[in-house]
């Protein structure tokens, strides 16, 4: 694993373990795979890069929610996260 995946790896494993700082972390997240440059197309960046558009989707806030039924909360943003770790780890 590159130091790039590493770090966004650990900033994934952070966002679950600190539910607190979770649109912090996905901003930190997205903003390091929207701005490294494309990796070969691997099983793994694949996940990484779906993960980074899916979390798009977070949205905090419950009155921001009702606006589009495509936003989600907390719960299914750490469960994305989950889903994809898993993935990737499977991918390693």
């Amino acid at each position: 694993m590159t130091d790039i995946v590493d770090n966004r790896i650990r900033i994934l494993e952070r966002a679950i373990q600190q539910p607190e700082r979770l649109s912090e972390l996905i901003e930190e997240f997205q903003g390091i795979v929207w701005n490294t440059e494309r990796e070969t197309e691997t099983p793994e960046w694949q996940v990484l890069s779906d993960l980074a558009l899916d979390l798009e989707y977070y949205e905090p806030n419950p009155e921001r929610r009702k606006e589009d039924k495509s936003f989600f909360a907390e719960e299914r943003a750490i469960n994305e996260i989950k889903i994809a770790l898993s993935k990737f780890r499977a991918g390693s």
